[in-house]
């Protein structure tokens, strides 16, 4: 698509979308008899005006989030087509198929995020059904007799009923397109999203490697699903270890394992009771940090002179990323997020451990099956000795954590991102009409790294006062800190969730953040509330200029509102 042509599409939707509202509301305010006021070619109007939206809608869409590829791009660059398969999948299917009503859904919901459309949203929901967010998460459950289903889900329940077509790339296309289509809503509608993700990795696990490498499309379709390390669920993944050459991947892969084993062992019905019940999950984190250490180590960095000329002056910006195309953009924001967990689990463990005994007698309640058994993620050979399980150790590991996330800048590297992946150049693409996909693929990171900071776990220098709203003060209250003794259930599993179990009040009698940072203010700190304020910033720009609406969630539940509203209109010129 030419960089002209999107702003046209933005007019276009526009136009068409105030007519089409416009004649709607005439027809319902007219007095006249129901034969006089409609002409003959009322019903062909009002379908081809449902047809010109829906066109001007798909093609928003398709410069949104689906990057042509460049054909003078080097062999050896991965492919800037994230979502390419949608367009190839969409035009071989049926109307009104499952697959075309759902791609329907998010291209009208899209466009009338970006291009002020309304009509285009009363599309959408007609789709997509409110009705949606109210019913049963199992599809196999739909009835007729729950009346008027949404249309798209009613299509997929007959799709999933076949084991065949569930295995399908139309299938997997649909529900991954449903998880998009919350995140293009209001913040209001949760819950279903995480629905939409267990469903992605239950239809995962219908595929065979041959069959998710079959193709191309089938193969981009899957590494997409794949990629989202959220729906990762406890050896469920249809891979072998080495299912791929790219060695990030791989890692992304093994975190996202960890990921659930580690939220599967703090929502156990019979949880850990001494430190031994938890020495496998600490060593396979520690084993794969070193593998992430490994992968940096291994790439070239700008030279001393460099980074402290041009980077490092007073005045300069800390880092700025350049990438040559979006594809490596996107696999460095899933790396470094990946890593961001991983620390953030060695800190949660160890705390954990810390409140534990370290009674060498049963090493795991009875009952309990994942915590003493050999680890789900292929081990590294990294070679590192079975450790003991004193304080000391401990506090070694979570002060290694610690130092990692600042020392080593994961954060700073995160944020750094953000800046290439709104001005690395795509092809066929305009520089002023940005297309959501730049910011797409950041959202999550930024979400997450907001979560990490507010945790506690990083050592803040408090340059800046916190100038977020007193009202969310309260809604993050945290619940006390339990004895992991007391009897299990949904309190205990709160308590294992906290994400407090990690910050220095709740950690150590002497914490690894008060042994580093106990006399001075370190230089290498992280200014907290100015991060925050700064992350909230461009979560607000995301939600109101490129259509995420999922992003303003964190905002204004965090109550920054009233900060980021202000810098974002005004640098905008709003």
């Amino acid at each position: 698509m030419r960089p002209e042509t999107s702003s046209h599409v933005r007019s276009a939707i526009s136009d068409t979308s105030d007519t089409t509202v416009k004649e709607r509301d005439d027809a319902s305010s007219s007095t006249a008899p129901a034969s006089s006021s409609r002409g003959a070619d009322s019903p062909l109007t009002s379908h081809r005006l449902r047809q010109d939206v829906l066109r001007l809608a798909y093609d928003r869409f398709l410069y949104d989030f689906v990057a042509s590829e460049d054909f003078n791009r080097p062999p050896d660059e991965p492919l800037d087509a994230l979502f390419s398969f949608v367009p190839l999948l969409y035009q071989h299917v049926k109307p009104g198929s499952c697959l075309t009503t759902i791609v329907n859904a998010a291209a009208y919901i899209n466009s009338a995020n970006r291009c002020s459309a309304p009509h285009a949203a009363i599309l959408a929901e007609e789709s997509f059904g409110e009705v949606l967010w109210k019913i049963p998460l199992k599809f196999t459950e739909l009835k007729d007799s729950f009346g008027p289903l949404h249309e798209g889900i009613r299509l997929l329940a007959r799709v999933i009923a076949d084991t065949e077509k569930a295995a399908s790339n139309d299938a997997l296309c649909s529900v991954h397109l449903m998880g998009a289509f919350e995140i293009l809503t209001d913040f209001q509608r949760w819950g279903t999203f995480a629905a939409h993700r267990h469903g992605a990795n239950a239809l995962l696990q219908l595929q065979t490697l041959e069959r998710c490498y079959q193709n191309h499309i089938s193969a981009r379709l899957f590494e997409m699903a794949h990629a989202q390390m959220e729906t990762a669920k406890f050896l469920s993944r249809p891979v072998e270890e080495n299912f791929s050459d790219v060695f990030v991947t791989q890692l992304i892969w093994k975190e996202a394992q960890l990921h659930a084993w580690w939220h599967e062992t703090k929502h156990s019905n019979i949880l850990p009771t001494n430190r031994h019940a938890l020495q496998d999950i600490l060593q396979t984190a520690l084993d794969l940090d070193a593998e992430y250490q490994a992968w940096d180590d291994t790439h070239s960095k700008y030279a001393r002179i460099w980074q402290d000329l041009v980077l490092m002056s007073r005045g300069a910006p800390t880092e700025i990323h350049i990438y040559y195309n979006l594809k490596r953009c996107s696999l460095w924001i899933y790396h470094r997020t990946c890593r961001l967990f991983l620390l953030r689990y060695l800190l949660e463990i160890t705390n954990w451990m810390s409140h534990l005994s370290n009674s060498e007698g049963d090493s795991s309640p009875r009952g309990h099956t994942n915590t003493t058994q050999s680890s789900p993620i292929p081990e590294s050979g990294t070679g590192h000795s079975v450790y003991q399980l004193k304080n000391i150790t401990l506090r070694s590991h979570g002060t290694s954590a610690t130092e990692k996330m600042i020392e080593f800048k994961v954060i700073e590297q995160s944020c750094a991102i953000v800046l290439g992946s709104f001005t690395v150049q795509m092809y066929k693409m305009s520089a002023e009409d940005v297309m959501g996909m730049r910011d797409h693929i950041v959202f999550g990171s930024l979400v997450i790294i907001d979560s990490t900071l507010s945790s506690g776990i990083i050592p803040d220098s408090h340059n800046s006062p916190n100038t977020k709203t007193a009202a969310s003060s309260s809604m993050r209250s945290s619940p006390p800190i339990r004895s992991g003794t007391e009897s299990v259930g949904d309190s205990a599993s709160s308590f294992y969730h906290d994400a407090s179990m990690a910050t220095v009040e709740n950690g150590f009698t002497d914490s690894p953040t008060r042994l580093i940072y106990r006399h001075t203010v370190s230089p290498n700190m992280t200014d907290v509330a100015a991060r925050r304020e700064w992350l909230h910033s461009q979560l607000y720009f995301t939600a109101t200029e490129l259509g995420i609406k999922n992003a303003l969630a964190v905002p204004v539940m965090e109550g920054y509102i009233p900060v980021s509203k202000p810098r974002v209109d005004e640098i905008i010129g709003r």
